[in-house]
């Protein structure tokens, strides 16, 4: 009998209240739009411990909810491949889901984020070894290029990208053989790709952090939850819509620091943040990133405005949010 992945694991977490699954969150990512304070990041050379980071489960309610949505999303990843009958896929798809309903402490949070990642790859390990014909194999290749089209020209993946798609595009018909082979040489060269996209994305997290502790706001609980759903969704993490998606999240916990900051910092350390933010957009900018003419227009405005020494709690929250706004060009 064909299980259904869905319903099994929405019965698992039916006591749980939805807050909104990471599947939903990755789906709604786009490449444009993405806040520059974020992609003017600077990537710390060491990746911080993640002490701290996954610390006491304070909402597990939804950290459960969360998780789920992940594993959703590798589910539909696996049935789109036609590898979810798989007896090792469905060994480890169901010790995941007994793991995310317990899901309670910084053991299982972790425990969690290395076996979604390792039901993942097993999903693109399975795609060669059970898709048996020409036409299947076909089928996984398109579903490649479409995911990676973003990242096409990555160094790292052009070569082996631009070689299926000439395999797809091709009017003659080919072999298995062949289109196994296409498949493999692209499937060799992600670990890399995922490897540096998820160690950059661990040390903007780091700095992220260490701005969390500075401002002491490690302890809110809203910060908490994110640091231990961004941490399962980075090891998840695999195409680039999903990196995108992991992007788009830092804007979450830093409107939560901003928030705190504005509200009940003295007005000295909010004036050091605002002053911080105008940094990182200058160093942007300085290093060839655009902005948008309405986010160039914006820039000038608030950087007259924070030449005014004698601007109240109000002006410097408005000030930072203008800030938070700008855009990429």
């Amino acid at each position: 009998m064909v299980k259904n992945h869905v319903t099994n694991l929405d019965e698992t977490l039916m006591d749980d209240q939805a807050r909104g699954s990471a599947a939903e969150v990755l789906a709604d990512m786009t490449e444009s739009g993405r806040s520059l304070t974020k992609a003017a990041t600077d990537a710390k050379k060491q990746i911080a411990t993640r002490e701290g980071w996954t610390c006491t489960v304070l909402q597990p309610a939804e950290l459960r909810q969360f998780a789920g949505g992940l594993l959703r999303g590798i589910d539909d990843f696996a049935m789109r491949r036609q590898v979810a009958e798989n007896p090792e896929y469905l060994t480890l798809y169901h010790q995941l889901i007994t793991e995310v309903s317990a899901l309670g402490d910084k053991n299982s949070v972790d425990q969690v984020s290395s076996h979604l990642k390792k039901l993942r790859t097993l999903v693109e390990q399975l795609s060669l070894s059970q898709n048996v014909t020409a036409t299947q194999l076909r089928r996984v290749a398109a579903d490649i290029l479409a995911a990676f089209e973003p990242a096409k020209g990555d160094p790292l993946l052009a070569a082996q990208y631009n070689a299926l798609r000439a395999g797809y595009t091709t009017p003659r018909t080919l072999t298995m053989d062949e289109w196994r082979q296409l498949i493999k040489q692209f499937h060799d060269v992600l670990p890399q790709f995922k490897q540096e996209m998820r160690g950059y994305l661990f040390d903007v997290l780091a700095e992220l952090h260490e701005q969390v502790v500075y401002y002491d706001a490690e302890s809110l609980p809203e910060v908490v939850e994110f640091f231990q759903e961004i941490d399962m969704m980075i090891h998840t993490a695999a195409r680039p819509s999903d990196f995108i998606g992991v992007m788009a999240r830092f804007d979450d916990v830093e409107g939560v620091i901003a928030t705190m900051i504005t509200q009940d910092a003295s007005l000295e350390r909010i004036r050091e943040f605002t002053h911080n933010i105008l940094e990182s957009l200058d160093a942007a900018m300085a290093a060839g990133i655009a902005l948008t003419s309405a986010g160039q227009e914006t820039l000038a405005i608030c950087k007259n405005d924070f030449e005014q020494e004698d601007l109240d709690r109000a002006q410097y929250c408005n000030l930072v949010k203008r800030l938070q706004s700008i855009r990429l060009s």
